[in-house]
């Protein structure tokens, strides 16, 4: 949302222009240049430190499959220890006051989750632990030109790189 000026969501009442929509229309307008320079620094955090406690699953009892019982999450699923890092800058400007403006964007996101776990992999049994790690670069730029009065121009190029690692491999 941070490449967005602004988002409409329309669930009726829309024109003719949206052709036979059905159900809504989403309308994303993306960030512009302008006639002043404008920048921002953003940064995001998110992990199992800022979280409460997770609920209990139901799930069949393990010792009777007739019945079933409520296990504590970390019991059942195994103790998560995740974050997310997000960061990075917008800058828009001109490069030709009133003809040629700019906007440009860049924010890396670094996820990471370790996970220990009870289970036997090839007739061992004990704790597993795994992690599973995911980085993504996600980038925008837009030019947007105005040659003659009543004519305003635009292109824009967006990235979104995506790579993870593990996830299902124990970490030895």
């Amino acid at each position: 949302f941070d490449f967005a000026e602004e988002v409409q969501f329309k669930a009726s009442g829309y024109n003719a222009e949206y052709g036979g929509s059905v159900g809504g229309v989403v309308n994303v307008i993306t960030r512009s240049g302008g006639n002043a320079f404008h920048g921002e620094l953003v940064g995001y955090y998110s992990g199992t430190g800022l979280e409460g406690q997770r609920r209990d699953r139901l799930y069949f009892n393990l010792d009777d499959e007739t019945q079933a019982r409520y296990y504590p999450y970390e019991e059942y699923v195994g103790a998560d220890k995740e974050r997310t890092y997000e960061g990075g800058f917008l800058l828009g400007g001109y490069v030709v006051k009133d003809k040629l403006w700019f906007f440009g964007a860049l924010t890396p996101r670094l996820f990471q989750r370790d996970r220990a776990m009870d289970m036997a992999i090839q007739g061992e049994t004990g704790v597993n632990s795994y992690r599973r790690t995911e980085t993504s670069l996600n980038s925008s730029f837009k030019l947007t030109a105005q040659p003659l009065k009543n004519l305003r121009a635009g292109a824009s190029f967006s990235t979104n790189f995506f790579k993870y690692e593990g996830g299902s491999d124990p970490v030895g």
